[in-house]
């Protein structure tokens, strides 16, 4: 990705519980769960991979609204 993709997916998102962001940081974007956080890994269109703390690997898909910011999320469990 770059910088310019990783700065239209920043800022918090709603999948309650809890809420969650993501920022960039040394070129990278990171995405945060509470007080942990991983670095993410672009799959597809609006898809991701991310793990937290050495944990196993989730996939999330980003949930465009009508002012094109990603802001709603859908995160499958676990493998």
């Amino acid at each position: 990705m770059d910088a310019a993709e990783m700065a239209r997916y920043t800022g918090s998102y709603a999948n309650p519980p809890p809420a969650r962001g993501s920022a960039v940081r040394d070129g990278k974007l990171y995405f945060r769960r509470g007080a942990q956080e991983g670095e993410v890994t672009k799959v597809g269109d609006l898809r991701f991979s991310v793990a937290f703390g050495g944990g196993p690997t989730q996939s999330f898909a980003l949930v465009p609204t009508r002012t094109a910011r990603s802001r709603f999320l859908h995160m499958a469990p676990a493998r």
